[in-house]
């Protein structure tokens, strides 16, 4: 199959579909880096100040963050909290904890470049008494790059926690938050752009 445009509008068009790919190769999750449900399950300790122990798995996979590639094997009971009660200390609300029933929280994965060595970090948002206002508390990018002191980085995933009783927690990945290629367009996209042969 080849490709023609039809004018110069479509030639550009081209181009910039050219260039938003190459971005995306340079900071894209290739394969895998799935999150999923921990092997060991979460936990939440009694009380206001009862530890909150987070945990992850991670399917093994190939991530690119500024151009530099890294391979991850495969990983079981990822830890992104543990010890003490949970706060939301990343996204700049360090008093905002999960300390009542009734509560949820967001972690944020991210794949940071920090002088060609990649590694995944964990970013820990704020809480509140909706799901809807737990993502709006979520980490954002410019509190991503205070965490990871503003060295390139790649959102893998977010996980939501809800602490619904004393010594109840539940937690739900969100694998969609991760880029897509720019190499994943439909070729309803590229008819409509110009000629396909």
């Amino acid at each position: 199959m080849s490709f023609r445009p039809r004018s110069i509008e479509e030639t550009t068009n081209l181009f910039s579909l050219f260039l938003h790919w190459l971005v995306q190769m340079k900071n894209s999750i290739l394969t895998g880096l799935l999150s999923s449900a921990p092997t060991t399950a979460s936990t939440q300790a009694t009380g206001a100040t009862g530890a909150t122990v987070v945990r992850v798995n991670l399917s093994a996979g190939i991530i690119t963050v500024a151009g530099v590639a890294k391979e991850f094997t495969a990983e079981a009971d990822r830890v992104l909290h543990d010890t003490t009660v949970y706060t939301g200390a990343d996204a700049g609300a360090g008093t905002s904890t999960l300390t009542t029933a009734n509560c949820y929280a967001y972690i944020t994965i991210v794949a940071k470049n920090a002088a060609g060595t990649i590694s995944l970090v964990n970013c820990k948002g704020g809480t509140a008494t909706s799901a809807a206002l737990a993502l709006a508390a979520r980490c954002t990018d410019a509190e991503i790059d205070t965490k990871v002191s503003n060295v390139p980085w790649v959102r893998v995933c977010d996980v939501q926690i809800y602490r619904s009783g004393d010594t109840a927690i539940s937690q739900v990945q969100d694998n969609t938050v991760r880029p897509i290629l720019g190499s994943n367009c439909s070729e309803e996209l590229f008819t409509s752009m110009g000629s396909v042969d």
